[in-house]
């Protein structure tokens, strides 16, 4: 909680000083740039306190999450190797999305659906030979929240959870969710905010006005949205 949060008081605060399309909206006069500038930044620093406040209830787990339901880190977890109670275990995923199983060692289960993390440790008791034809049970007793958060000229801005069934959402909806765009919003310049593998912040300029215009459009055009990711939406400089 505490990354995103620095992480958007920085992007934010860069928004603000300077960058592409700041330099050009900020217009010649300086009697007023600060002390708009100052309020800018304070009213966006309290929406991300109050964003960050706003921590998601756990899921209910749907029913038929063992193939819909793709394991994260931080999920709480039962996992039963039948006949075997001595090396069931209950335990949280670590921040790599890997569980630590008797005799075997770490397995990272990450983005694997329940069953196919099923048959993953399956096959690592095979292979290492400790039993001939295991039979393990995974129950998530406790979802990781899952969500993205929304800010700037939004109507609702906040934390966004994402459905236990969905892995990504399109952008277009995911502005719907958050009760649309304010009257000021400037709906061709969304930003899209996402860690990469290498740990380093990236962020693409959407044009969500457009997309919502063509609704029809093939899946290739489309934006998705993933847990973890961050939507800020600016407001238009009249």
């Amino acid at each position: 909680m505490m990354g995103l949060y620095t992480l958007f008081l920085f992007f934010t605060t860069a928004c603000l000083h300077g960058g592409g399309e700041s330099g050009s909206d900020a217009g010649t006069g300086s009697g007023n740039g600060n002390g708009n500038d100052a309020e800018e930044r304070a009213a966006l620093a309290a929406a991300i306190e109050q964003v960050a406040a706003r921590a998601p209830a756990p899921a209910v787990p749907p029913e038929d999450a063992g193939e819909s339901y793709f394991l994260v880190p931080r999920d709480y977890v039962r996992v039963e190797v039948y006949g075997h109670e001595d090396l069931s275990t209950t335990q949280r995923l670590d921040g790599s999305g890997r569980i630590r199983m008797s005799l075997i060692g770490t397995v990272n289960v990450a983005g694997m659906s329940i069953r196919d993390a099923e048959a993953r440790i399956e096959e690592r008791y095979r292979e290492e030979r400790y039993l001939r034809n295991p039979e393990v049970t995974i129950t998530v007793e406790e979802y990781a929240p899952r969500f993205v958060s929304v800010l700037g000229n939004v109507e609702a801005p906040g934390r966004i959870e994402f459905p236990i069934e969905e892995n990504r959402l399109d952008i277009v909806d995911l502005i719907s969710k958050a009760g649309g765009f304010t009257r000021v919003a400037r709906a061709d310049r969304v930003r899209l905010i996402r860690i990469n593998e290498e740990g380093r912040e990236e962020t693409v300029i959407v044009d969500v006005q457009e997309m919502m215009q063509g609704r029809d459009r093939d899946d290739r055009s489309r934006v998705y949205v993933y847990p973890g990711d961050s939507v800020f939406v600016p407001e238009r400089l009249f």
